[in-house]
């Protein structure tokens, strides 16, 4: 059996144990009913999910991505390719997520032929939608005469600001030499790719961006002035702000390490041909996995081996590599539990978590072993869990 699928097993097993049931989507799907603009809504929870209507599928999508960083805005032009899942006569609007954007021009292409211009594009900011109509009792099987399973796409330009509050795609600011400078990057998970452009923002709706398969809260993209280093077959890569480049390198040396541990351990190969971590100023939290260029708090990441504290007291040093090693196995590990294999929705986000955390201590320990972190994980950990009725 692959070690995989046998890791998956004993987790789920070990978690379902303790761990609320959760209820299958596909089993609740009688439970739902429409909305007003289409979605869906879950009323089997005791929290309505709303969902985004399943007739059409998008495949891939192309963004071209303008930042300003001199009065924070950015410009978006992108092509979403579409899949017909339902008869096209029924289909009289498209229906995607969009939060804080501007769509200023939208339109329809067959087989790179243009069948339609939108004039009517309307949102519904409670549900974060934007919702493009077709005018005059039209379909898409009278605009663009195509059956189910073919292909169109959207093309639309569209602007947006980068925003303040570290989340979707947002400024960063930082200091060289005293001088405030700012970047831009950004943080999808759970539900803000929709502040950076169009999309279907679901875990499970996964497409193409670019040549990476990725659910939309695994993009990420990052503008700013950044130093790096790198190493290994896979191309292994670490990005800092100027001048701090010695303190990543212990990072860089636990991803390598890590990456190849966790490839001969699951006898799953990393899918991709690099991994870049990048350390931000301005971060909402610890570190993000996205698919490929794993963003961090620089505290996160970095450690200054010249700390002037690391001289007075070893316990202290090793707790800051210890911290730095966790973070970075952590979201290494979800590159396959959570971005290979993606929970459908996000109340099995637990699972996720529960997998990478067990992968954080077992890497740790394979890797310093003289830290004795699998014993710090039965007094920390086990019997905290234990403690709890079941």
């Amino acid at each position: 059996m692959n070690r995989l699928l046998l890791i998956f097993l004993v987790v789920f097993v070990a978690v379902s144990v303790v761990s609320t049931s959760t209820s299958n989507f596909e089993a609740q799907v009688d439970n739902r009913r429409f909305c007003q603009n289409g979605c869906f809504i879950d009323s089997s929870k005791s929290e309505e999910r709303v969902v985004l209507p399943s007739n059409l599928k998008p495949l891939t999508y192309n963004l071209k991505i303008t930042p300003n960083l001199k009065d924070f805005t950015f410009k978006v032009e992108e092509e979403i390719k579409l899949s017909i899942q339902q008869d096209p006569s029924s289909v009289t609007q498209i229906i995607a997520n969009a939060k804080d954007l501007k769509v200023h021009h939208a339109s329809l292409y067959v087989n790179n032929q243009l069948k339609h211009n939108f004039q009517n594009i309307t949102y519904d900011k409670e549900n974060d939608y934007v919702i493009f109509h077709l005018e005059n009792d039209k379909n898409l099987k009278d605009v663009l005469n195509l059956q189910v399973n073919d292909v169109f796409t959207l093309s639309l330009t569209l602007t947006g600001e980068l925003n303040d509050k570290m989340t979707g795609f947002y400024r960063s600011k930082y200091y060289k030499e005293g001088e405030e400078k700012y970047a831009a990057s950004t943080q999808f998970e759970p539900v803000s790719a929709r502040r950076a452009f169009v999309c279907w923002d679901e875990p499970a709706i996964k497409a193409i961006f670019e040549v990476t398969l990725m659910s939309t809260y695994l993009v990420a993209f990052v503008i700013g002035k950044i130093a790096e280093d790198s190493k290994n077959k896979v191309k292994v890569r670490l990005y800092c702000p100027l001048g701090k480049k010695a303190q990543g390198l212990f990072a860089l040396d636990v991803a390598i390490k890590v990456l190849a541990l966790f490839e001969n351990y699951f006898e799953l190969s990393y899918p991709l041909k690099k991994l870049d971590m990048i350390a931000i100023s301005s971060f909402s939290s610890a570190a993000m996995e996205n698919f490929g260029l794993i963003t961090f708090h620089e505290g996160a990441l970095l450690v200054d081996p010249n700390n002037q504290f690391f001289h007075f007291c070893d316990a202290r040093k090793i707790l800051a590599y210890y911290n730095v090693a966790t973070v970075v196995t952590h979201e290494i590990s979800h590159q396959w539990f959570g971005n290979l294999v993606t929970m459908k929705w996000w109340d099995g986000l637990w699972l996720n978590e529960g997998f990478a955390t067990w992968c954080e201590s077992f890497a740790i320990d394979k890797l310093y072993p003289e830290w004795k972190v699998i014993e710090q994980s039965v007094r920390d950990d086990f019997y905290k869990a234990m403690s709890f009725e079941l």
